[in-house]
């Protein structure tokens, strides 16, 4: 301070540092490892935390978003910096800091150990995992009513959006707004930078968002055809594809309408007119798709709490390689499985085998168990769910299940296991219902006898050497 004095130097009682764009560049595709580290700040760090530390007699700014909220302050107090607001910027000014150092080290850990599905093993696996999330939606509720809850999303994806927001810490609700609940404020420039665009309808809950995701992950597991996903509680309830989309969600639907009642159907093309017509006609939560077309939004406009979502571009849809599951104060991460997933190697381990078309149909039926929670089995035909048994204690427990759903339908048709059978009574059930084709894992101790009793009922069973829980 005496030198400050001796130079006649004023104290700085304000900050304002705006960091070099490192998340904005490493999102692009391409960058190079010179071209990253170029745009690491360093100077513009040490500004912000030495700033902060001080915040007793400096204010420091380091996002754009900051100002209006700042001047309005200012104004309010006729010029003068409140301890409360020096003190709410620099835990703002720590906060800012902490993200952009997650993002320089993940990126830089990406690098070094490989992001690719096909490198990842136990010793790629980070030693330390940083997760840098960013909140953009206060949610309607949680799981329950009465469990606040928010939406946050990885900062790399937002930051390249950031930039062109407009200035100012203003907030806009939802359509729909739930009576001041907290329901649907988001922050003003980051709309496009979520997985999808909410075109209409009530605000998202946190249970909403989980079926949106699901409903996505599902139809788009099928790039081929058109296809339909209908989502209860996280669980595919229908699925099914067609030669239109039209037909996909005839056949989705028809698959359990009562369990449709309330759900979120998922679609892979843009949803048409008839499509929305019909679905218009029964309870539904959500829509969302990769579009729709003028006449769909027109008659979702008659439903004017129905939520409709529109996929958003790739940058918002791209899924880390790891999965991140938290255990309270612990974690656990593994690698995660594209929803993309690559054909598994089919092995006919039965005296009978398959034709081109039941390669298909069993295909389809992989494709779906794969996204039901454990114990699962899907009964499939023709490209439709018929039985759907999930997340039963027993793998017998969720054929019945699944065979029971079926009923009849269930002659000529797949059975789709996403683990291996511990016993030859899942054979036996499934036969008894008239099942023809079962695909499953393998890697049993009691394999030779599931086997032995598959062909015995003259079935087919192909093994995939990859099993798909889902917890």
């Amino acid at each position: 301070r005496q030198t400050l004095a001796d130079h006649g130097i004023p104290a700085i009682d304000l900050a304002i540092v705006n960091l070099y764009p490192f998340q904005s560049t490493v999102a692009k595709s391409g960058t190079t490892m010179a071209e990253a580290i170029e745009t690491i700040d360093i100077g513009g760090v040490a500004l912000i935390r030495a700033a902060a530390k001080n915040w007793q007699r400096v204010a420091v700014l380091c996002n754009p978003h900051q100002y209006n909220t700042f001047m309005a302050s200012v104004e309010a107090h006729r010029g003068q910096l409140t301890d409360e607001l020096r003190q709410r910027l620099s835990l703002e000014a720590f906060q800012h800091t902490a993200q952009y150092d997650t993002a320089i080290s993940t990126w830089l850990g990406g690098q070094l150990t490989g992001t690719a599905h096909s490198q990842a093993t136990a010793t790629t696996l980070p030693d330390a995992r940083d997760v840098g999330l960013i909140k953009i939606q206060d949610l309607r509720y949680g799981e329950n009513p009465d469990q606040p809850a928010a939406w946050y999303q990885p900062q790399q994806w937002l930051q390249a959006k950031k930039t062109t927001a407009a200035a100012g810490n203003s907030f806009k609700v939802a359509p729909g707004n739930n009576g001041g609940n907290g329901g649907g404020t988001s922050l003003k420039g980051l709309d496009d930078a979520r997985p999808f665009t909410q075109l209409q309808g009530k605000p998202m809950s946190a249970n909403n968002i989980v079926d949106a995701y699901a409903a996505y992950a599902v139809s788009h597991t099928f790039a081929d055809l058109p296809a339909c996903a209908v989502i209860k509680h996280n669980n595919p309830c229908g699925v099914a594809v067609g030669a239109t989309l039209e037909e996909a969600y005839q056949k989705a639907y028809a698959a359990d309408p009562v369990s449709a009642f309330g759900g979120v159907f998922g679609f892979n093309q843009p949803v048409t007119e008839p499509i929305a017509e019909a679905l218009i006609e029964q309870f539904f939560e959500i829509a969302i798709a990769p579009g729709y077309t003028e006449g769909a939004l027109a008659r979702f406009a008659k439903k004017k709490n129905v939520r409709v979502l529109q996929l958003s571009p790739d940058i918002a849809l791209q899924r880390s390689p790891w999965m991140l599951k938290d255990l309270n104060e612990f974690g656990l991460v593994w690698q995660a499985n594209p929803i993309d997933d690559s054909v598994p190697a089919l092995t006919v381990v039965t005296e009978k085998t398959l034709s081109e078309a039941e390669r298909q149909d069993v295909l389809f039926g992989w494709s779906v168990v794969k996204h039901l929670t454990s114990n699962a089995i899907a009964v499939v035909k023709d490209g439709q769910t018929l039985g759907i048994g999930v997340g039963q204690t027993s793998r017998i427990a969720s054929t019945q299940q699944a065979l029971a759903q079926a009923g009849d339908k269930a002659k000529g048709a797949i059975l789709a296991s996403d683990g291996f059978f511990p016993a030859t009574d899942n054979i036996e059930a499934a036969a008894e219902a008239g099942i023809r084709i079962i695909i499953q894992p393998g890697g049993s101790l009691k394999d030779a006898d599931v086997i032995a009793k598959a062909n015995d009922c003259g079935m087919v069973m192909v093994t995939t050497g990859q099993r798909c829980f889902k917890h």
